[in-house]
């Protein structure tokens, strides 16, 4: 699936999530202009972001009971962060 500019927006993730309920990975290359990720699915298990250098990210939140692997790689980012998963391990 593309966006038609090339880009993911925030709105385009939550209507992807919405559309693919039972979605259980993800694997994200996050390199857009908005200041705000928020992920948001009570099936997703694994996700990976990797942000681009033109990456404009200030705050991530992400609300996922059934995630059990989160990685991350690319720029480093020093944003606000929020994960909510009972399921991750340390």
């Amino acid at each position: 699936m593309e966006t038609p500019s090339g880009e993911i927006s925030l709105q385009y993730i939550e209507t992807l999530l919405l559309k693919f309920p039972f979605l259980e990975k993800i694997n994200l290359s996050v390199s857009y202009k908005s200041t705000e990720l928020k992920i948001l699915s009570h099936q997703l298990k694994a996700l990976t972001l990797n942000f681009q250098d033109d990456t404009m990210i200030k705050k991530i939140s992400i609300e996922t009971p059934n995630l059990v692997s989160y990685k991350h790689a690319g720029q480093e980012l020093q944003p606000s962060f929020s994960l909510n998963s009972m399921k991750l391990e340390p």
